[in-house]
């Protein structure tokens, strides 16, 4: 039996003992597009050649990249450290490659950095030089063939001019959750005040002050703001917490 890929490759595999014959091509020559397969029957002493072909598209291997940072939020001149993840459709090994993060969100934005994905599928970035303002970043993925591809969905990352908080941080993330939770607040910049409400009114400097974890146990809203001396105040950030 012969067997003939891409009019192109001929190989040749003998019949088995049922009239059957398998031929597996190499995966370097099934780039990605439609390949032709054709089988030719070359006949025996009592039987006609005979032949079948029949087109094979390869397609790209679906990919997910996930961008995620530890803030949203920082001070100019902070560093903010971008973290990628490449997931494979299962059962798809882990993949390998490279990527690229944009300021901009995607390839026609500015190139912030580039490298290769580690064995488990992740990487990191870190940079200290975005300017002040909103900056939407995505990252995108390939591997070095150009069989796996995805870009991330956009995120934002606001850098505060000098002189500005960041908002506060609230720990366990906001959420739906079944049992009552314990209420961390935190601020990137060391020597903060932060307020806080749990009754939806806007908070001020006669608002509660924060000095450790408080807990909730029914459905809250929580907003908050950092001051601090020499500082302008921060964003008052509103969340909401539901117990169920």
């Amino acid at each position: 039996m012969g067997f003939d890929l891409d009019y192109y490759v001929w190989t040749t595999v003998p019949l088995d003992a049922s009239g059957k014959a398998t031929y597996t091509p190499p995966i370097k020559l099934l780039s990605v597009g439609q390949h032709s397969m054709v089988a030719s029957y070359l006949g025996d002493s009592n039987t006609a050649p005979s032949a079948g072909g029949m087109i094979e598209n390869v397609i790209l291997i679906p990919t997910t990249t996930t961008l995620t940072a530890a803030t949203n939020s920082v001070q100019y001149g902070t560093p903010v450290t971008f973290n990628i993840s490449v997931a494979g459709t299962p059962p798809t090994p882990l993949p390998t490659g490279d990527w690229t993060l944009y300021d901009g969100g995607d390839e026609f934005g500015v190139e912030l950095g580039q490298g290769t994905l580690d064995s488990r599928g992740h990487a990191s970035f870190t940079t200290s030089t975005l300017s002040a303002g909103a900056h939407t970043i995505g990252a995108y993925y390939f591997d070095r063939n150009y069989l796996h591809q995805s870009s991330s969905a956009l995120m934002t990352e606001t850098i505060l001019p000098p002189g500005t908080l960041p908002h506060p941080e609230l720990s366990p993330v906001p959420g739906t959750y079944t049992l009552p939770q314990s209420i961390r607040l935190s601020d990137l910049i060391a020597g903060t005040t932060i307020y806080y409400t749990t009754d939806r009114s806007s908070p001020t400097t006669n608002s509660a002050k924060y000095t450790g974890r408080f807990s909730i146990s029914k459905t809250t809203t929580i907003k908050v703001f950092a001051v601090k001396s020499g500082y302008t105040k921060s964003a008052v950030i509103s969340v909401i917490y539901n117990i169920e």
